[in-house]
């Protein structure tokens, strides 16, 4: 089967816009990036707990969690570029 990389964006991009709304009070992204790795770190954690649960697999859970861990990860590459880019210490 061929990869579908806009179904995988689409899908991916729908569930990091809603975790990101339901923060929208929140400040801009973090520029540090050992900071933000912590928080995606974090993130990891709470996704393993929910995949591996035990109780039967709550997939809108799995998403959310999957979804958080997307936006740290994307939170990272921005500040890399930001840096290549020299936009920003």
């Amino acid at each position: 089967m061929e990869r579908n990389y806009r179904e995988l964006l689409e899908h991916g991009n729908k569930a990091q816009l809603e975790k990101l709304l339901e923060n929208k009070h929140k400040e801009d992204w973090p520029n540090e990036i050992d900071y933000t790795y912590a928080c995606m770190d974090l993130e990891m954690k709470e996704l393993q707990k929910e995949v591996y649960s035990g109780y039967g697999v709550d997939f809108s859970k799995i998403r959310r969690e999957a979804a958080d861990v997307a936006n740290f990860a994307h939170m990272i590459i921005l500040a890399c570029d930001r840096r290549l880019n020299n936009e920003q210490p």
